[in-house]
């Protein structure tokens, strides 16, 4: 049950920010919502089988050390979903196991090369970022 609470609450939150969201003309006003926002998508509840893509970046692999990326950012996230809304929880709820939730493993080195091409106004697709890094993914699961 605690895990329908969170995403509940995080569902409102978004319904009742994105009006005044879409309102504001101050870019740093703004972007608290999103780092808010985003943040509040990734306290959401973890499950390695329903968020895991089963892929592994070689080199996580070969070195044996692996940290989650996140496919898609969380402001990038954020703002997709306060652009967006979720029409009903259950939309929200499948979204976020479908899409925002979903992680691929890379190394820690890897994920902070990441950073620079998953930033708004840079990012425009999680393949471009891995690709922009060099980053080469393998299934595993």
């Amino acid at each position: 049950m605690l895990s329908m609470s969170k995403f509940l609450g995080v569902y409102e939150l978004i319904h009742a920010v994105s009006p005044v969201y879409h309102n504001l003309t101050d870019t740093d006003a703004r972007s608290v919502i999103e780092t808010t926002v985003g943040a509040a998508i990734f306290y959401l509840p973890k499950s390695k089988e329903k968020l895991w893509t089963g892929m592994i970046s070689e080199a996580a692999l070969q070195q044996n050390k692996r940290c989650e990326d996140h496919i898609y950012p969380r402001k990038i996230t954020a703002i997709e979903l306060l652009t967006h809304v979720p029409q009903s929880l259950p939309q929200f709820e499948q979204l976020y196991w479908n899409k925002y939730g979903k992680y691929h493993y890379v190394t820690s080195e890897e994920n902070r090369m990441l950073v620079k091409y998953q930033k708004t106004g840079e990012f425009t697709s999680p393949e471009e970022a891995y690709e922009s890094c060099g980053i080469k993914l393998i299934r595993l699961g």
